[in-house]
C-alpha cells in the first residue's frame, strides 16, 4: 500500500513537471519565434506614400485637383498603385477641413496604415495632403 501512495504521487509530480516545461517551451516557442512579418513593412509604406505625394506635388497635380475638382484624375492617380497597396488621398485646407477625398478602387479600410502629410501652397492659401496607404487585403 505504500508503494501505490509514492507512484500516485510521483505521476502527479511528472505530470506537473510536464506541463510546466511544456508551457515554458510555448512560450519561448511564441516569444522569439512568432512571424510578425516584414519589419519594415511599415517604413515601405511610409515611403510609398512619401514618393507619391512628392509626384502629385512637384508635378502640380495637387493644384490642379483643387482649381479644377476632377476627382476623377484624383482616382485615376490612386488607382495606379501596385495591387500589393491600398491608400485613400485626402486634401484638406488651412482649417484643416477637407475639400477632396480619394480611395483606390476595390479597396476596404484596414487598422494598419501610415499617413504621409505634404504641405503645398495654391493661389497663395496653405494646403495639405494626407496620403493614408496600407496593404490590401482580399
Amino acid at each position: 500500500m505504500q508503494l501505490n501512495k509514492k507512484a500516485i504521487l510521483f505521476t502527479i509530480d511528472a505530470l506537473f513537471a510536464l506541463m510546466l516545461c511544456l508551457s515554458f517551451f510555448l512560450y519561448i516557442n511564441y516569444y522569439f519565434f512568432s512571424n510578425d512579418g516584414n519589419p519594415y513593412a511599415q517604413y515601405d509604406l511610409l515611403k510609398v506614400s512619401e514618393d507619391y505625394l512628392t509626384i502629385l506635388e512637384k508635378s502640380n497635380s495637387l493644384s490642379y485637383i483643387l482649381n479644377s475638382g476632377n476627382l476623377t484624375y484624383m482616382r485615376d492617380y490612386i488607382d495606379t498603385l501596385s495591387v500589393n497597396y491600398c491608400a485613400n488621398l485626402t486634401i484638406l485646407d488651412s482649417s484643416n477641413v477637407p475639400q477632396y477625398s480619394v480611395s483606390k478602387t476595390g479597396c476596404l479600410n484596414s487598422d494598419q496604415y501610415v499617413i504621409s502629410r505634404r504641405v503645398f501652397i495654391n493661389n497663395l492659401d496653405p494646403y495639405m495632403a494626407n496620403m493614408k496607404v496600407w496593404y490590401y487585403a482580399k
